[in-house]
């Protein structure tokens, strides 16, 4: 027999022996049990407890057993045989796994193991307690048998209760049905729900059906802002119909008897109509400059809406004159769309010529549309376009046309706009060809050039391309522009309305960025660096490489911010303003409405108060709350609240007035309560009091003080 087959039949007899051993112990309990059925319950039903039992057991016996297997049995077999060396273990392994050392313990263990014994491995059997056990069990089992048998009496029927009224059956809400029927306007089918909670669109119909068992008198649906409808019976259900135009909560009501469907409070949501939306396409901005030659200007513009468009209209201002001889002509026109019901694009072409639209006007345009709403529609309003015509430059300069030069700016272009210009031509690359894509961005570095050179005129830098003016200053030449002590410069006078040519006359520039003095050296310090920045950016556009020229436009720009942000401002000074004389009651001789100077401090108006006092009121439970909740309800009712964000609170509010003991619906008023709190106001604390002993070293040190002789021996 090979070693796998030996330890396998021995497993099998201590799997034996165990359930043996438990159905030794089982069986007595079982005979006691089917001495019980038969004696009380009858010889029908004898053996099916002992049956059941029985099964019971040994399934029991079988999971018992089961729990033993080989780990377990060479665990046995090294604690009961010492001559095994605990290498049981070895059995259950193959010996062409096991290195040449273990091959020969294991062969010791096999040869061993055929001297052990089934019995010797399983706890020898409580022979005293099965003893003990049979016998108890055989005593109840006689004493069973033998016990008299005495007929259980009979149970009287129990006498009918005396009424002396008959029972009252409450009502209750058998089914329900709400029919929901919106505004016509919004186009929206009507719809039937099965629940009495629902979200419906602003201004819609609502029908209560509801059916009770038993029939009751009078219901009604009991709002909680103090309305009530009552219900009418109608082809054998209650209902009632009302319009809502805001969110409300209400519960059912039924007269002489109280019902569990008064408790229960509903909620109604409304959902409101937004105005439309409106977006401009073009023009992309607010103010448009004329285009010479230009008759026409386009409106493009586009609307949504919830449930539909209605008219849109266009308003057309036109401002004529200068001064105070301005005339404005008003009117206004329809414009028609085009598109589905809730999203339309409008154009409106205005003619120009039609309207006398001349050098020096403006034209403004309001664009509003309306939504189909009953019965009053929303509007919304885009803010006003305007389309100007700049006037002509002033007729007084004519006659100095060979002495007085033009002094507007020269346009240029801003930093941001650079990076972005540069950010575009770097999108547009893959579709350029190598030569366009050098001359757009040799163009882009030719605006960074006259940037660079406007922002190094605060720094008195020369200018690139333009002659220095020639210096006739007599001083000594290693000392350029103090030459003399009253520091007279007769350097060429500047053109009129030249900016640099002023700076260098009365700035004290001298073309030196150390010598200006239009900023403070920190400031001057990041104007410089924002000069730098952009001559590393010039480099690298005028090269064809606007990637590598971003970094330094960028730092650049950063450095201009800050510049902008260290700028000094000065704001004009204010004087008193005093208030006006009321002539009426001047050199009249009646004091009568006036007033002390040392008015009293009045209390602040505190809307809110009702919810502060309920918080209060609801962190203690013995106060009776019944006025501090209904005056919490007056002032929810009171409210403005379309979106019904104060329902929760009027819910909680009307649930506690009916149970003022009940501490959930207290935790659920306080919730509600949270956000509705009025926020306290910001209050001087108070300095604090000085100690009896700090008061006394004052009021010393002031005596001293105050004592021009002080005693002799006492220091003053």
């Amino acid at each position: 027999m090979s070693t796998r087959r030996q330890l396998a039949a021995l497993l099998r007899t201590v799997r034996l022996r165990r359930a043996l051993l438990v159905l030794a112990c089982a069986l007595p309990v079982l005979a006691v049990a089917a001495a019980v059925d038969w004696r009380w319950l009858g010889s029908d039903f004898a053996a099916t407890i002992p049956t059941a039992g029985l099964l019971a057991a040994m399934l029991c016996a079988s999971i018992v057993a089961s729990r033993l297997d080989l780990p377990w049995l060479c665990r046995q077999l090294d604690a009961t045989y010492r001559e095994l060396d605990d290498s049981s273990a070895l059995l259950l392994l193959r010996p062409a796994n096991l290195p040449a050392l273990s091959q020969l313990q294991r062969a010791r263990v096999a040869q061993r193991l055929q001297r052990a014994r089934a019995a010797a491995l399983h706890p020898a059997w409580p022979r005293a307690r099965l003893l003990t056990l049979w016998l108890v069990a055989a005593i109840t089992v006689a004493a069973i048998a033998l016990a008299p048998i005495t007929p259980a009496p009979l149970p009287e029927p129990p006498e009918p209760p005396v009424s002396t009224a008959p029972a009252v059956i409450v009502p209750h809400l058998a089914a329900a049905q709400l029919d929901i029927t919106p505004p016509l306007y919004t186009g929206l089918a009507a719809s039937t729900s099965n629940t009495l909670d629902a979200e419906v669109v602003q201004g819609s119909r609502l029908r209560w059906r509801l059916r009770f068992e038993p029939e009751p008198r009078e219901p009604s649906l009991i709002f909680l802002d103090g309305s009530v409808l009552p219900l009418t019976p109608v082809d054998g259900q209650w209902q009632g119909e009302r319009t809502l135009s805001a969110a409300a909560l209400y519960r059912i009501e039924i007269a002489a008897a109280a019902s569990e469907s008064g408790t229960r409070i509903y909620r109604i949501q409304t959902l409101p109509d937004q105005p439309p939306e409106l977006r401009v396409i073009e023009p992309a901005q607010a103010l448009t400059r004329y285009r010479p030659g230009q008759r026409i200007w386009t409106l493009l513009f586009e609307a949504s809406d919830d449930y539909g468009l209605g008219r849109a209209q266009v308003a057309i201002t036109h401002s004529q004159g200068s001064g105070e001889n301005v005339q404005f002509n008003d009117a206004v026109s329809s414009v028609a769309g085009r598109g589905s019901a809730t999203r339309r694009q409008y154009r409106h072409d205005i003619d120009l010529d039609a309207l006398g639209y001349g050098e020096g006007d403006d034209l403004i345009v309001r664009l509003s549309v309306r939504d189909n709403r009953q019965p009053e529609a929303n509007r919304s309003t885009h803010p006003s376009l305007i389309l100007r015509w700049p006037p002509a430059a002033s007729a007084a300069s004519d006659a100095l046309d060979g002495i007085m030069q033009s002094t507007l700016p020269a346009y240029f272009r801003s930093q941001r706009q650079i990076i972005i210009d540069a950010e575009a031509l770097l999108a547009e690359q893959p579709q350029l060809s190598k030569t366009t894509f050098v001359d757009r961005a040799d163009a882009i570095g030719v605006d960074q050039r006259i940037l660079r050179l406007r922002y190094g005129q605060f720094l008195g830098e020369e200018a690139e391309g333009s002659e220095r003016p020639p210096n006739t200053d007599d001083s000594d030449e290693s000392d350029p522009g103090h030459g003399d002590p009253d520091h007279d410069h007769a350097a060429a006078p500047g053109r009129l309305g030249d900016d640099v040519a002023v700076v260098a006359e009365f700035g004290h520039s001298h073309d030196h960025a150390e010598a200006t003095t239009l900023f403070d050296p920190a400031t001057r310090a990041l104007l410089k660096s924002a000069l730098d920045a952009m001559w590393q950016s010039e480099g690298m556009l005028r090269q064809g490489h606007p990637a590598a020229a971003l970094p330094h436009a960028y730092r650049a720009l950063d450095f201009i911010k800050q510049v902008q942000q260290a700028s000094r401002i000065y704001l004009a000074r204010v004087g008193l303003e005093l208030p006006p004389i009321e002539f009426a009651r001047r050199l009249s001789g009646k004091p009568a409405g006036q007033r002390s100077r040392r008015d009293p401090l009045a209390a602040a108006d505190v809307q809110r108060r009702p919810v502060a006092e309920a918080w209060q009121a609801l962190d203690r439970p013995a106060l009776d709350i019944a006025p501090t909740l209904a005056a919490l309800a007056d002032w929810i009712v009171t409210q403005d609240d379309p979106d019904g964000a104060l329902l929760d609170a009027l819910a909680a509010t009307a649930t506690l007035r009916r149970d003022p003991q009940c501490a959930a619906c207290r935790s659920q008023l306080k919730q509600a309560l949270w956000p509705l709190l009025p926020i306290p106001p910001a209050n001087a604390n108070l300095r604090p009091q000085l100690s009896a002993t700090a008061r006394a070293y004052l009021d010393a040190i002031e005596r001293n003080s105050s004592d021009p002789h002080p005693p002799h021996g006492t220091p003053p």
